[in-house]
């Protein structure tokens, strides 16, 4: 619970991070080395938290929201910006990270859930 609780922070500090980037670009914070930065944080930590709160609650959508999450932030640094102009950038980084932030948040309710109840509880 911990790991998800923790991760649930990290999503919610990144997500201000990615809100407030657009306003310090004058500040040198381009999007191309943004992108990469951001990846380098997000994957592993989701690639730990994602799997570990998912052998607690073995509920599936937490792994495949997680993974499509990652897969269009991914998208949207390597081709969205090159390929499909800056709106698909942007369409592809924000689901994205909206989906791997529920997947979290989701993740966090579950391991929350995941404990069996106690004798007490049963009557």
């Amino acid at each position: 619970m911990a790991l998800s609780g923790l991760c649930l922070l990290h999503c919610l500090a990144l997500s201000l991070v990615a809100v407030a980037a657009p306003m310090v670009v004058g500040l040198g914070f381009d999007g191309g080395w943004t992108h990469v930065v951001m990846l380098a944080l997000v994957i592993p930590l989701s690639a730990v938290a994602l799997p570990r709160g998912y052998r607690e609650h073995r509920r599936n959508a937490v792994l495949w929201l997680g993974g499509a999450g990652i897969t269009l932030l991914v998208l949207g640094a390597t081709l969205g910006h090159h390929v499909y102009g800056p709106a698909a950038d942007t369409a592809l980084t924000m689901a994205g990270a909206v989906g791997l932030g529920l997947a979290h948040v989701m993740n966090a309710v579950w391991c929350g859930r995941a404990a069996p109840p106690s004798s007490e509880a049963r009557g």
